[in-house]
């Protein structure tokens, strides 16, 4: 059926009998329509006047056929597009994967953190030694540059803290103050202590 049958049996379903020149279609369209059935021509009640057209059975039985055959047409679609959609749901999640696995294996191994005040005291004995000998301190290690060699622990400043006055107060190591903090340009870093001054130096034993 062509585009502009299925226009005039649609017109004559919801118009009723009309005449061919109300319907606006070619007299081919409508004499194909008549050979085939789907519409009837009736002839004029009266003299003078035009012929009616009118759909039949066969005319909606018809249209309802073009209607199944475009519902079944846009649910193959619909079916189409529902597995194309779980297909890139599918693809996603594969990259998501592919990605997430990809970022662990090149992330670089990180320092366990100390859980024990005896595994921070071997991390810092091994800091004060290297910035002793290599880094040129002597015995006295200013804590800031303790503090940006450990950094690796990835342990809180408050945490930091509390480790070194927990050594301090075992006798493990010595915290000594500076002579002159207001002339130290990295004196938030040192440890202020009530009635003893800041915290400065860190000396093992």
């Amino acid at each position: 059926m062509t585009p502009q049958q299925e226009r005039v049996l649609r017109t004559l379903l919801a118009r009723g009998p009309v005449t061919q020149a109300s319907l606006k279609a070619d007299s081919s369209t409508v004499s194909e329509l008549i050979e085939r059935q789907l519409i009837l021509s009736t002839p004029p009640a009266r003299k003078g006047a035009s012929a009616r057209l009118n759909i039949t059975a066969a005319g909606k039985q018809a249209l309802h056929g073009e209607d199944g055959s475009q519902n079944a047409t846009i649910l193959q679609q619909l079916d189409t597009l529902r597995k194309q959609v779980a297909d890139l749901h599918a693809l996603v999640e594969a990259i998501a994967i592919t990605v997430g696995a990809s970022a662990v294996t090149e992330q670089p191994c990180q320092p366990a953190l100390p859980r024990t005040l005896e595994q921070f005291e071997s991390a810092l004995r091994h800091a004060c030694h290297e910035l002793s000998t290599k880094g040129g301190h002597g015995a006295l290690v200013p804590l800031p540059r303790v503090r940006e060699s450990l950094i690796s622990l990835g342990i809180s400043r408050e945490a930091f803290d509390d480790a070194l006055l927990a050594l301090e107060e075992q006798f493990r190591i010595d915290l000594k103050v500076a002579n002159d903090p207001e002339r130290l340009t990295d004196r938030q870093h040192g440890i202020e202590v009530p009635n003893r001054g800041l915290l400065y130096f860190v000396v093992l034993r």
